[in-house]
Parts: structure tokens; sequence; C-alpha cells
């Protein structure tokens, strides 16, 4: 029930960086999601961001409230962990995240380029971030199994 909160800094950015970074965060928003538990997709305390940037709703992934009160963007995404590779993962993958979203989300964005290709993660990190989607993924469809009544079979007619 708990989630990772990363601030980030941005005190110094200018208006033109916020709004570039929220464009390429909502273009990758999907793919993002894709590396966090199902729990933290569907959680009202980390929601996808509007179709307007905002710095009045703090309970949304990339938090632009944070900016006024604290001078950082906060990410909200990740959920509650002790690892600490798994925080440092995540907080690595963010700072890129961060980095990339304010000096390419002034250009157009193609959504359908692959995230790891745009933050140009090294091959451990790509092994990383893929292995942990996968397992997410294969999860997933192991719980719609069971959830999934068998299937009947047909009757048969006398």
């Amino acid at each position: 029930s708990c989630g990772v909160h990363v601030h980030i800094d941005f005190s110094a950015t200018t208006e033109e960086d916020q709004r570039a970074l929220f464009k390429f965060a909502k273009a990758f928003e999907s793919q993002v999601f894709e590396l966090v538990a199902p729990s933290r997709r569907e959680n009202s305390y980390c929601k996808k961001l509007p179709g307007r940037m905002t710095f009045r709703d703090r309970y949304r992934w990339l938090n632009f409230a944070a900016l006024r009160e604290f001078g950082t963007v906060e990410v909200r995404l990740h959920q509650g962990s002790t690892s600490a590779i798994r925080i440092a993962m995540w907080v690595r993958l963010m700072l890129r995240l961060v980095e990339a979203g304010v000096r390419q989300g002034r250009q157009r964005i193609t959504s359908s380029r692959s995230l790891f290709d745009v933050l140009d993660l090294s091959s451990r990190e790509r092994v990383y971030w893929t292995a942990r989607r996968n397992r997410f993924i294969r999860d997933e469809q192991e719980r719609q199994q069971r959830v999934q009544p068998a299937p009947q079979p047909a009757p048969v007619e006398a």
C-alpha cells in the first residue's frame, strides 16, 4: 500500500523546460507504467497525466505540484521496496527520463520508439528493465488465467 517517491530538483528550470518534460512524460507514459507492479498502475495516488499540465493535482505519477512547494518534480509511481538495487535502478531511470524530457520534449516526439532507446540505456539496464517488464506481463497473464473459468465441454446429444 506504499510507494517510492523520488524528488528531482527542478528549481532552476523554465516554463518551457516544464512543458517539455510534461510532453515527453505523457508520450512515454504507457511504457513507464509497464515497468511497475500492476497495483501501482491503477492507483489513485499516482494517476496517469491529464491532457494538460497542472500544478494542482499532486496525485499524478509525475507530480508538478511539488515544483511550487519544494522546487522539485516528484515521481510517485514505483511500488514500495526495501531493495536498494530496485530503488537505485528506478532513481537512475527517472533521472534519465527527466533529463531526456527537458532535452527532447521540445521536439516532435514519436512515442512508438522504445523508451529504452530514447533514454540510451546501457545493456545492463536494458536487461534489468526488460526482465522486470516481462515478469509483470507474465504474472498478469497467469493471474488472468486463474480468474477465467475453465472451458466447459460441449454437451453430447444422445
